[in-house]
This record gives structure tokens, C-alpha cells and sequence, in this order.
């Protein structure tokens, strides 16, 4: 059942005029996820409690100022700056929310940043009706600001309340019950807040390798459904991989999804695939959707994405039925879907029938090395005077796994004093393994099935001492060549 409707108006006849203020186009430092905002004495010991609550129990970092006093002309630089480092702002706007000049000004500087595309807003209408907001009417009339503000402020102050309007929000009124409503509310907000974090393939080192490897994979030309996967061991960038593919493609498509971490979500079986199904459904309708059995979900699924172009991203499967609950024919999709499955178990996706597969790589030595400089000195060169040889004697510890990379790298920051120090430290990692890398090969051994783990451990002790090369030649079967 939908517990709270959500609102969209239509914007068109908003005319919202823009500040003088001057936006920098120079990258943010963004610290919080979500702006909080409110008239305290309306809603901040009681809703906003909750609301605030909520998000932190999702992990959004929120700011929510408690202690402010309303005086003075200007908001303070506090709550400026709060909202300039914010992703997003949730503005709760209550009975007496415009009777506050603070609000607002906060509120129009929040709309101002809207309108320059720097911050995602969502409304609130909380015990007020939306059209009181957008018309300016009864306790959002701003009648009783006109004797001490000037007429281009009201101005604006009435556009930033009707632009706010216009946007797709809640109404309390349309909820049955305020509990209800705040999960709601929270579960909305992280969604986008979620989807707000994007990867540029750029600042990830070998990134661009790893995506034309994948183009003639996608076919991204043909109209067949295609499913993909994306395989490799754990640790070697399978989830960054498709975080990128899915931010570069997203806009191809009239409906997208991506659930990360799939193996995360485990507790009872059938509502395991119930709650994956839900995810899917309401993360690419943006409305909350029950499933009441795994083959309604079926049903669901393909009555609402089978005339749809759709990108779904499926990461860290590790049980054939969680794809069959989610993708299991390709039937349930339009014409030029992509589905793309990242696993570490190739057979998994023997047994799902997943004929494209997209083996990931390891850095090659030239990526590697950048990746632990930019990680161990920041500005991505190590000093003079015999760091350099040492970086690449790093470097060449991880074998190109970018987790064993960043594992190196953090672990001899803190020892750049000297070269004496990182010697020291490298002669150590080089004679054993660093706990954290133990950790990473940890995760892939202990996928394996038990006769895969026991081959494993006798090849480790058959071979131990030998180079890479010679193991993998005599693994592939491949015999050097006679004179």
C-alpha cells in the first residue's frame, strides 16, 4: 500500500529570480548529505526529532542546527556554510515556517543553489496545505514582513516559496500516521542521496581500460537484452567497474537500478528475494511497492518493466536464485535492457546461462604505481632522494590488485620520514603478508566450494617458492617451447 502520496506539480509558470550571489565553479568539499531545515518552534522537538533520527539510523549525515537563535538581518555564516557543503535539503515547511524571516532567507538561499544546480531540494508540507505555499496564503502570506523588508525581497521570498512548491515532496495529510510517514521520508531520501554519490571514471586508475574492454560486450546498439557479467576476485574493483558503467549509462535508459552489495541482504530466504524484488521495483517507480510472494514479484516485474528500456546492476551476487528473482528471463525487459552481474563465482553464471562475461583485470605496472603514490603522498609524486625505487618495489607487492595497492599504500604513509624507515617496513611486507591483504585473499578463498579450497592449498604447497610465471604456465597447461 502507498502510505504517503508523493506530490508533483507542474513548475512551469514559476518565475524564480536569481541572486547576485556568485557560485564558484571550483569542486566542493561537501560534508554533509543532508541540510536540514525547519521553524524550531514549530516541529524541532517533535517531527524533525524524528525525521532527524531516521536518516541517522540509514547512515545520511545531517545537519540540523538546535541551537540557533533568530536574530539579526543575516543567517549565520554557520548555517550558510552548512548549507553550501550539503548534497541535499529536506525543508519541513510547517504552520508557522514564513511568520520566520531566518527561514526565509535560509530558504531562498537554499532555492538559489537549487536553481545553479548545486543542491537537490525535497519538501515537507508538513500540517499545511501546498497551495497555501505556492500562493502565499494565510500564515504563508508575507504580509507581515512588507513594513521592514524591501519590495525585492518579498519578492524573492515569495518565488522561493513557490518554486519549493512546485516540487515533488510529501503532504502529512495524505499519510496515515506520522511513523509511517518519516520511513517513508528517510527511506526516499537516502535512495537519492545514494544515488547522488557518482564515480568519475577519470580519478580511478585503470578505470578506462576496464570500460572499453566491456563497450563491444554492451553492444549498447542492439535491441536484444543482454545480460553481462563482470567476474573477478574480490578485491580487484568489480563494484567501482560497474558504479562507473552504471553513472556513464544511466541516462540511455527510461529505467535504471542498482543494489549494491547483494550478498549483504540475508535473512529469511523467501523474504530475501521479496525485499531484492522491492528494492527494484521501488527504486526505478520512486514509490513504495509491496510484493505479497516471489512469483507476484515475477509477475511485477515484468508487467512494469517489460515495455522498458532498462539498466539494472545486480553486485556482489553470490546465489543463483537471487538472480532468478530479479532478472531470471529476459522476457521481463524491453527491448535494449542491459543486466550486469558482478560475482566472484564464475559459476554462477554458468549456471544462470550468462554467456557474456567480462573478466575484470588487474592494474598493469604503470597504474599501479600511480595509484599507490596518489594514495601515499597525495600529490601523487614521492619525494627525491630514493623514494621513487622504493614506490616501485610497493607497488609490485600488490601484483595489480587495486584493494592490495590501497591496503600498501596507507599502511607505509604514515613511515615517509625517511627511506631507512620504508626499507625497513618493505623488507617486512616482502617477507609476509600484511594482515589486511590476508583479509582480502581471505574473502575469495572462502567462496570457493571445499574441493576448490583443498586444490588450492595443495597447489600453494606444491609450488611454494616458484615464480608466477611458471605456475601459471603449467596451470593453463602450456608447455615452453623446445630449440
Amino acid at each position: 500500500m502507498q502510505s504517503c502520496r508523493q506530490r508533483v506539480v507542474n513548475s512551469s509558470t514559476s518565475l524564480f529570480c536569481l541572486s547576485t550571489m556568485a557560485f564558484s565553479s571550483a569542486p566542493r568539499v561537501l560534508k554533509y548529505d543532508v541540510f536540514l531545515g525547519f521553524r524550531g518552534e514549530d516541529t524541532r522537538k517533535t517531527f524533525v526529532s524524528h525525521l532527524y533520527a531516521a536518516l541517522d539510523r540509514k547512515r545520511i549525515v545531517t545537519f540540523k542546527d538546535d541551537q540557533r537563535l533568530e536574530i539579526g538581518d543575516h543567517i549565520s555564516d554557520k548555517l550558510r556554510r552548512a548549507i553550501e557543503v550539503s548534497r541535499f535539503a529536506v525543508v519541513v515547511l510547517s504552520e508557522n515556517y514564513a511568520t520566520s524571516r531566518w527561514c526565509l532567507m535560509e530558504l531562498q538561499l537554499i532555492m538559489e543553489r537549487m536553481s545553479h544546480g548545486k543542491i537537490d531540494v525535497f519538501p515537507v508540507f508538513y500540517r499545511v496545505d501546498p497551495s497555501a505555499v505556492r500562493h502565499q496564503r494565510g500564515n504563508f502570506a508575507l504580509d507581515s514582513h512588507r513594513s521592514r523588508e524591501t519590495a525585492d525581497t518579498i519578492l524573492r521570498w515569495g518565488e522561493a516559496l513557490n518554486l519549493i512548491a512546485s516540487l515533488t515532496g510529501v503532504d502529512s495529510e495524505t499519510c496515515i500516521d506520522e511513523a509511517i510517514m518519516v520511513e517513508g521520508i528517510a527511506r526516499n531520501i537516502a535512495r537519492r542521496v545514494t544515488s547522488m554519490h557518482k564515480i568519475d571514471s577519470k580519478n580511478i586508475f585503470g578505470m578506462k581500460a576496464q570500460l572499453e574492454g566491456l563497450s563491444p560486450l554492451l553492444d549498447l546498439e542492439s535491441d536484444e537484452v543482454r545480460v553481462i557479467g563482470i567476474w573477478g576476485m574480490g578485491g580487484i574493483g568489480k563494484t567501482s567497474i560497474a558504479k562507473c558503467l552504471y553513472d556513464q549509462l544511466s541516462p540511455k535508459f527510461t529505467a535504471r537500478c542498482f543494489i549494491e552489495n547483494i550478498k549483504s541482504i540475508r535473512q529469511d530466504h523467501d523474504q530475501d528475494l521479496m525485499h531484492l524484488q522491492k528494492l527494484v521495483l521501488c527504486s526505478i517507480l520512486q514509490d513504495d511497492i509491496g510484493v505479497r510472494s516471489v512469483e507476484a514479484g515475477y509477475r511485477q516485474i515484468k508487467a512494469t518493466l517489460g515495455h522498458r528500456t532498462v539498466l539494472l546492476v545486480l553486485d556482489g551476487v553470490d546465489k543463483v536464485e537471487q538472480v532468478h528473482a530479479l532478472a531470471k528471463d529476459t522476457k521481463w525487459f524491453g527491448p535494449g535492457s542491459r543486466i550486469i552481474i558482478t560475482t566472484r563465482d564464475m559459476g554462477l553464471l554458468n549456471t544462470c546461462e550468462v554467456k557474456t562475461v567480462y573478466k575484470a583485470m588487474c592494474l598493469d605496472a604503470k597504474d599501479s604505481l600511480q595509484m599507490f603514490n596518489h594514495i601515499a603522498f597525495g600529490e601523487g609524486l614521492p619525494p627525491p632522494d630514493g623514494f621513487e625505487q622504493l614506490s616501485v618495489r610497493a607497488s609490485r607487492l600488490a601484483h595489480g590488485l587495486p584493494s592490495a595497492l590501497q591496503t600498501y599504500a596507507l599502511f607505509l604513509r604514515g613511515r615517509n620520514a625517511t627511506p631507512e624507515q620504508w626499507e625497513k617496513a618493505l623488507s617486512e611486507l616482502e617477507s609476509s603478508l600484511n594482515e589486511n591483504i590476508m583479509e582480502i585473499l581471505k574473502i575469495s578463498y572462502e567462496d570457493l566450494p571445499k574441493a576448490h579450497q583443498n586444490v588450492l592449498l595443495h597447489v600453494a604447497c606444491l609450488f611454494n617458492g616458484d615464480t608466477i610465471q611458471r605456475i601459471t604456465s603449467l596451470l593453463d597447461g602450456s608447455r615452453p617451447e623446445r630449440s
